[in-house]
């Protein structure tokens, strides 16, 4: 098995078009595009800068969005393709201190919903997997706000310690993969990845 590897800046609108016609031009179409991408950044509502919030959102949705308009162009023309959007059980269940994060994932969500129906085939596949915990370096490299003079101080230390616990009780990598081959091979808009006892 071989693999093409191209590293890709997405707040970097230049190189995202360079990587897709890269992309193009060696393959000449796109059978499967998997959006995974995702920052998350730990804070309330009213701590967190507009800068980290802009942040969030480019990585998570406007430069996934890039690579989507470019993808379903291409998947249009070809009359072949699918979609999958990994997403997060916060889009759904949001919870305090990862609003924003949130906020990205549930904005990719409904984009999804609104394409599936704007594409109305039955060749193009537009599918969503909604992770909880995986185990991976996502909850090590969640960048926290400094909370020490925050009024929700209490807040934070409430839902750090929550979240040690959360992902303790994580699925593994091999399950998503698992879960996302099966998934290509057998398309079904939404799909539930839980913890399996």
């Amino acid at each position: 098995l071989k693999y093409f590897y191209i590293k890709t800046d997405l707040l970097n609108s230049l190189e995202i078009k360079e990587s897709l016609e890269t992309i193009i031009n060696k393959f000449g179409r796109v059978d499967v595009y998997i959006n995974n991408a995702g920052v998350g950044y730990l804070g309330t509502v009213e701590d967190l800068n507009i800068v980290d919030i802009r942040k969030q959102f480019e990585v998570n949705f406007f430069g996934p969005v890039q690579i989507l308009k470019k993808v379903v162009s291409v998947m249009r023309i070809q009359n072949n393709g699918q979609i999958i959007n990994i997403s997060s059980v916060g889009s759904i269940s949001p919870n305090p201190v990862l609003g924003y994060y949130d906020a990205t994932k549930s904005a990719m969500d409904k984009l999804m919903d609104s394409l599936s129906q704007e594409l109305n085939s039955p060749e193009i596949k537009v599918n969503s997997l909604i992770l909880g915990a995986v185990k991976s370096s996502f909850g090590k490299n969640i960048i926290k706000f400094n909370a020490e003079t925050s009024p929700y101080i209490k807040l934070y230390l409430d839902w750090d310690k929550r979240f040690r616990y959360f992902f303790k009780r994580r699925n593994t990598a091999e399950e998503v993969a698992r879960t996302l081959f099966g998934l290509i091979n057998n398309p079904r808009d939404l799909v539930y990845l839980r913890f399996l006892d």
